[in-house]
């Protein structure tokens, strides 16, 4: 077989190691489910306590401003382009800014998550110390912060360490 061939075996083989990689978790996640619905009662009322999108907005929105003021934030979103596109013709240059700015993205999201937490700590105290049934749904929510940006770190690691990868073969 010729490189060419060689090469396209290869990347056959990575993509089927991520679709069995990615099937490997549904079993985690579908016992997940279950501890959710065991410590519940239902899956669904247990899933819904994990949606706020005011937690959601407040982390995007730091995200939003802290890569605005970097600089990073369009080669953050050429970054997702770049990292799905099978026919993409950026230069080697050009994965490694975008690699960067997803690099940057997972920082301030970590630094993003301590710092919603106790600025919501901080606000409930204020707000509920007088009123002590309120405080544990209160607190709930503000962890949900932290929840939603490590949740984003994650994904965005992906994204990253795929741009790397792509920048590595042009270099």
């Amino acid at each position: 077989m010729g490189g060419a061939a060689e090469g396209a075996v290869d990347a056959l083989v990575r993509e089927a190691g991520r679709i069995v990689g990615a099937l490997a978790l549904m079993p985690v996640i579908g016992s997940y489910m279950i501890v959710l619905h065991n410590i519940s009662g239902s899956v669904t009322r247990g899933l819904i306590c994990y949606l706020d999108l005011p937690s959601f907005l407040i982390v995007a929105g730091f995200l939003m401003l802290l890569l605005t003021a970097s600089g990073a934030l369009e080669d953050f979103f050429k970054g997702f382009a770049r990292c799905f596109s099978r026919a993409d013709k950026a230069t080697g240059e050009e994965y490694l800014a975008s690699a960067h700015a997803m690099g940057l993205a997972v920082r301030c999201l970590l630094l993003t998550a301590p710092f919603t937490v106790l600025w919501d700590f901080v606000v409930i105290m204020m707000t509920y110390f007088d009123r002590p049934e309120q405080l544990g749904p209160s607190l709930a929510v503000a962890v949900l912060t932290c929840l939603y940006a490590i949740f984003l770190a994650m994904l965005f690691t992906v994204v990253k360490e795929r741009l790397l990868r792509k920048s590595a073969k042009l270099c």
